[in-house]
């Protein structure tokens, strides 16, 4: 998947539209559009601005580290949000692991 994709798919995860996001990133949502269509690249200042954003960081997004999924990150990032407890989390998944 290339980075642009990536974007594009955490920012839909995060249920934020492109005009949102633009607004985010302190640009026109002309200029997101052409970022996320892989038609401009990417400033490191930007991509950091992203990173910020989408609450993952630029080894994931830039898939030099495999060793915790974007998704698992969103996932995490929704856990702390809610408060769920590492208890909770356990409890869920000894319940979970009882029905197969």
């Amino acid at each position: 998947m290339e980075l642009y994709e990536k974007i594009k798919d955490l920012r839909e995860k995060n249920n934020i539209s492109q005009k949102e996001f633009a607004q985010i990133l302190n640009i026109s949502p002309s200029t997101y559009n052409s970022y996320e269509k892989g038609n401009s690249t990417y400033t490191a200042p930007m991509l950091k601005t992203i990173c910020e954003a989408l609450h993952c960081s630029s080894d994931e997004l830039l898939g030099l580290n495999e060793s915790v999924s974007i998704e698992d990150r969103l996932l995490l990032n929704e856990i702390k949000s809610n408060k769920i407890s590492l208890g909770h989390i356990s409890l869920l998944t000894d319940l979970l692991n009882m029905e197969e």
